[in-house]
C-alpha cells in the first residue's frame, strides 16, 4: 500500500510565518502587532516561527518581539546568517512525493529469504520506508537500497544516496547498513548515512552508538547470504557524533544538536545553510533537480550565503540569490542556469 503525505497544510503554515518575517523587516503597524501576537498564540506557528528566526540576522527587529512577547526574550540562539525575508524562499515544496510504503510479505521476520527488495527515489524524492520489524528508514534524493530481513539478522544495502534509519531495538537480530567500503551496525539507534562518492562515506549518531568495520558484502548487488553477524570489531561511533569514513583517512568528531538538525534538515523538506560558499549551496541543491548550475565568473562561487531553503523550489531560490544575495540569473532552457556576480 502507498500513502502520500499531506504537505499543504504544512506550506501554508510556512507561507504564513514568512509572510511575517518580511512585515517585521519592514516595521510592523499597531494593528500588525496585534495580529501578530494572535498568530504567535497558535504552538505550531511559534514554534515555526522560532525556527525561522534562528537563520535570521535582522536582530534588532527581532528584539521587538520582546515588547508584542515577553516570552521572546531570552530565547535561546545561535549563530545567525542573512535570511531572505522573501515569502518566495518558502514557497511550496517542489518534490515527488514522501511516500509511505508498508513492506511485509516476503520480508517477514521469520522469512529465510535473503534476496531482498530493492527501493528507490528519484531526484527530487524522498520515502518512508516503514520495515516489518518496526524499523524505519527515509530515503533522500536520488537514493537506492536493497533490504533484506530474516530471522536473524537486518540488512540494508545502500547502492547510492543518504538514508536516515530509526532502527528498532532487537538485540537477537542486529542491524546492518552496507554502504560502498563500510559496514554500520546498530541493534537499537538513529543514525543518517551518505554515499557522498564512491570511496568516502559520511555517518551522522543522533542517538545509540554505531559499529564500523570494513565491508564484507559482495559490491554490485551480488548475494546478500549470509547477513552479518553481530560486529565483534570496528571502531564505535557514539551518540551526538558525525564521522567522514575514506579509503585513506577517517575524521570523527562531536557535533551540537543544532548542526545535525541543520545539516538534517532535508528531513522536512528543507535546506539551511549558515554562511557556505553558494558554490557549496549549490552542489547540494543540485542533488534535488536536474537543473545545471553554471558559474560565470570565479568570485560568485565564494559568495556566502545563509538562510532556510525548500528543496525543489528553484524559483524562490533564485529569486532570493538576486534579491538577498546580489546574484543575477540567467535561464538558458529549461535545464541550465548561469549565475554570476552583480
Amino acid at each position: 500500500m502507498t500513502r502520500v503525505y499531506d504537505l499543504q497544510e504544512h506550506d501554508r503554515l510556512l507561507d504564513d510565518v514568512s509572510l511575517w518575517i518580511s512585515r517585521i523587516d519592514r516595521g510592523l503597524s499597531a494593528d500588525e502587532e496585534a495580529q501578530l501576537k494572535s498568530f504567535l498564540g497558535n504552538p505550531d506557528a511559534r514554534a515555526r516561527f522560532l525556527e525561522m528566526a534562528e537563520h535570521w540576522d535582522k536582530l534588532d527587529s527581532l528584539s521587538r518581539l520582546a515588547d508584542i512577547m515577553p516570552a521572546f526574550e531570552g530565547q535561546p540562539t545561535r549563530k545567525r546568517w542573512r535570511l531572505a525575508a522573501a515569502a518566495s524562499i518558502l514557497a511550496a515544496v517542489v518534490v515527488a512525493g514522501v511516500l509511505l510504503h508498508d513492506i511485509g510479505g516476503p520480508e517477514s521476520p521469520d522469512s529465510p529469504m535473503i534476496a531482498g527488495a530493492t527501493y528507490e527515489t528519484a531526484v527530487g524524492e524522498q520515502s518512508v520506508l516503514q520495515l516489518a520489524d518496526g524499523s524505519e528508514v527515509l530515503l533522500n534524493t536520488n537514493s537506492k537500497v536493497v533490504v533484506a530481513l530474516t530471522n536473524t539478522g537486518r540488512l540494508v544495502v545502500m547502492e547510492r544516496g543518504e538514508a536516515h534509519f530509526d532502527v528498532a531495538k532487537d538485540p537477537s537480530r542486529p542491524f546492518s547498513v552496507s554502504a560502498g567500503p563500510r559496514l554500520f551496525q546498530a541493534v537499537g539507534t538513529q543514525f543518517s548515512v551518505e554515499m557522498t562518492n564512491a570511496t568516502q562515506i559520511e555517518l551522522i549518531v543522533i542517538e545509540g552508538a554505531v559499529r564500523v568495520a570494513a565491508q564484507r558484502m559482495p559490491p554490485n548487488g551480488g548475494s546478500l547470504d549470509p547477513l552479518p553477524e553481530l560486529l565483534a570489531e570496528g571502531a564505535t561511533i557514539k551518540a551526538v557524533s558525525i564521522a567522514t569514513l575514506a579509503n585513506t583517512n577517517d575524521i570523527v568528531a562531536a557535533i551540537d544538536i543544532d548542526t545535525i538538525e541543520t545539516k538534517l534538515s532535508w528531513r522536512t523538506g528543507d535546506l539551511v545553510f549558515e554562511g557556505e560558499s553558494l558554490e557549496a549551496a549549490m552542489t547540494e541543491i543540485s542533488r534535488y533537480t536536474d537543473i545545471e548550475f553554471v558559474f560565470l565568473n570565479e568570485d560568485t562561487r565564494l559568495v556566502e550565503v545563509g538562510g532556510l531553503f525548500r528543496t525543489g523550489d528553484i524559483d524562490g531560490l533564485l529569486d532570493s540569490l538576486q534579491a538577498n544575495f546580489g546574484i543575477s540569473y540567467q535561464r538558458v532552457g529549461d535545464n541550465k542556469v548561469l549565475l554570476s556576480g552583480q
